[in-house]
C-alpha cells in the first residue's frame, strides 16, 4: 500500500511540476526549490532569493509566482542569459498554477480567472473561480473551489512593460 513520506520543511503552498520541479513558499513568503534528496542531513530544500505568497511550477521546468502585492513574476533564473531570478509580467494575481511555458492560469482577488497569452499580457477567462489547477498536457484547467459561472467573451488587457527584477518583493521588502 503506498504511503506519504514526510519530508524536512514548513511550507504554505507547494507546487510539483514533475519529480525534479518541485518549488515551495513558506509563511513569510521565503521560495524554495527541492533538491531532489530527502535524506540529507542538512535541508532538502534550496533557498531562492525573492518573496512570493503562491507559487506554479510545470514539467518543463518552467516556475511562476505571485507577491503579496499581486505582482506577477516567471522564474528566469535558470537560462544563461538572464542577469534576473525573476521577470515581473504585467498583472495582478492572488493564485497561479502552472501546466508548462504555454500553459499559465491565475485567479485575480476578485476571482477573475486568466489565462497567459505568451505575450507578457493577460486574457480574461469567462468566469470566476478562487483556485484553478493547470494540466501539463494542454486540458482545460480544474476549478479547485468556486463555483460561479458567466458565459461572454474573453476580453484583453495589454501589456504595458516587462520589468526586469531581482526578485519578487513583498509589501513589507
Amino acid at each position: 500500500m503506498p504511503e506519504w513520506k514526510q519530508i524536512r520543511g514548513n511550507l504554505t503552498a507547494i507546487a510539483a511540476g514533475s519529480r525534479t520541479n518541485v518549488w515551495g513558499v513558506n509563511a513569510v513568503g521565503n521560495i524554495y526549490k527541492f533538491s531532489g534528496y530527502d535524506d540529507l542531513a542538512s535541508s532538502p530544500w534550496i533557498q531562492i532569493p525573492g518573496s512570493l505568497s503562491d507559487i506554479g511550477a510545470g514539467a518543463d521546468g518552467t516556475v511562476w509566482g505571485v507577491n503579496a502585492a499581486g505582482n506577477i513574476y516567471r522564474y528566469a533564473g535558470d537560462q544563461e542569459e538572464s542577469a534576473d531570478q525573476w521577470v515581473q509580467i504585467p498583472g495582478n494575481l492572488t493564485r497561479i498554477a502552472v501546466g508548462s511555458r504555454t500553459n499559465v492560469w491565475g485567479v485575480n482577488a476578485s476571482g477573475g480567472i486568466y489565462k497567459f497569452s505568451g505575450f507578457d499580457f493577460l486574457t480574461r477567462a469567462p468566469g470566476s473561480r478562487s483556485r484553478v489547477a493547470s494540466p501539463t498536457s494542454g486540458q482545460r484547467p480544474t476549478a479547485l473551489s468556486g463555483a460561479s459561472t458567466q458565459r461572454g467573451r474573453s476580453t484583453v488587457t495589454p501589456a504595458t512593460r516587462t520589468t526586469r527584477t531581482t526578485g519578487p518583493r513583498s509589501p513589507a521588502t
